[in-house]
């Protein structure tokens, strides 16, 4: 990022002393379970996973919540304790996006101008692109513009502007040397790759076809690997298991644009055919993935939150966890914490993988029990254990069920 001309150095805090890192171990709080599981496939990262310390929020300005404009919060993964608040740049009044770097401390951020419609839905507000980067000595973040020109984002825009036929994008990450930004865009009929490179802003493109029915359900995942030019492209499209099709595809991004699978290796997530449980004791063999597919940076592991076969139930009752796959091949190597969820169904009750280590040991996820949905943290650990995470800032909106939660990312 520092090949990069134009650089917003924002100023924190007046205290000149470095920002406090979390315990070893986190131990703020005791463990809150422990389950049995497979051990995952050993990689050379895995030994060198540590916490990433610091993560990024988006908080509203005042209340309520829902109504009003947001800054950013840099917070300590220990403790939640807020160590710096970022505000948008000029002309912007908000951010609207946030996400995760390939290395700690770095993160993309986009913001908007603040003119809502509705009195909450600033969705019709294009984002613009910004690299944000935390210091914890100073204190300090810097806020550098990206190349991509200001875009619509997927993860704000209403029913409405899904059918207006505009860009939209989806899914975002700088690289770990900050002189490469990805983006999956979803256009009509279709969804892009593209690589943008630093300083310029000269992009190449890769584009798979999208049936327009399920563009607003399509989901993705963006990991730069360590060391290499090569981008992991995780995709999956609905929720139904038949057409879901999980797959991840493997792109060299120095070869030329065209089209995304003739340009990499490509491989679908294989889950063994099972039968479904007589008992709700499990076993709970894995059948799907909820969310988009996540590669570690060391380019070893798949992971996905996903469903798992439950027994016949009326009471709405399914199974879910933590589905691990080979890189190599696609197929299930290990499953972490299935658990039974009941049984108003909706997104806040199944895993979401917020964090995942570039080995793939230790992964900060949400949604993990009945009792705990989507409205708390937990840092897997590699036996298993689930740790509990301070986390602020849960809130409600009247009339609207789940519990919204504020965009976070490490």
């Amino acid at each position: 990022m520092a090949a990069l001309a134009l650089a917003l150095i924002l100023v924190l805090s007046g205290c000149s002393q470095p920002a406090p890192r979390p315990p070893a171990g986190l131990g703020s709080t005791a463990a809150s379970g422990t389950t049995s599981a497979a051990a995952a496939p050993a990689s050379p990262s895995a030994a060198k996973d540590t916490v990433w310390p610091y993560y990024a929020e988006l908080n509203a300005v005042q209340h309520p919540l829902y109504r009003n404009p947001s800054d950013l919060t840099i917070r300590s993964t220990g403790t939640a304790a807020v160590l710096a608040t970022v505000r948008p740049p000029a002309p912007y009044q908000t951010f609207g996006l946030l996400a995760g770097g390939t290395v700690a401390d770095q993160w993309v951020v986009g913001a908007q101008a603040w003119h809502p419609v509705r009195v909450d839905d600033n969705s019709a507000q294009p984002v613009t692109l910004f690299a944000l980067a935390f210091d914890p000595a100073t204190r300090r973040a810097t806020l550098t513009p990206l190349p991509i020109p200001p875009i619509l984002s997927a993860a704000l825009v209403s029913g409405a502007t899904w059918a207006s036929g505009k860009d939209q994008l989806a899914a975002v990450q700088l690289s770990p040397d900050g002189t490469r930004l990805a983006a999956v865009v979803i256009t009509p009929g279709a969804f892009q790759v593209r690589v943008y490179a630093e300083p310029g802003g000269a992009a190449r493109t890769w584009s798979q076809p999208l049936p327009a029915s399920q563009s607003d359900e399509a989901q993705f995942s963006l990991t730069w690997l360590a060391g290499s030019r090569t981008l992991a492209v995780g995709f999956k499209i609905g929720y139904d298991v038949p057409i879901s099709q999980p797959t991840v595809t493997f792109l060299d991004t120095t070869g030329p644009g065209g089209a995304l699978a003739a340009a990499g290796r490509t491989i679908t997530l294989s889950f063994p055919e099972a039968k479904p449980p007589t008992s709700f004791q499990g076993p709970f063999p894995p059948d799907g993935c909820w969310g988009a597919p996540v590669v570690t940076g060391d380019g070893q592991t798949v992971l996905c939150s996903g469903l798992a076969l439950t027994p016949t139930n009326f009471a709405g009752a399914t199974a879910v966890g933590i589905w691990l796959f080979s890189a190599a091949a696609g197929k299930l190597t290990a499953t972490w914490n299935p658990h039974m969820i009941c049984c108003a169904l909706n997104g806040y009750d199944f895993p979401d993988l917020h964090w995942v280590s570039p080995g793939g040991q230790l992964v900060i996820v949400s949604g993990m029990s009945v009792a705990h949905s989507g409205e708390e943290l937990f840092l897997r650990q590699p036996g298993g254990q689930l740790l509990h995470l301070p986390w602020q800032g849960i809130y409600t909106i009247p009339l609207q069920l789940p519990p919204v939660e504020p965009p976070i990312a490490w």
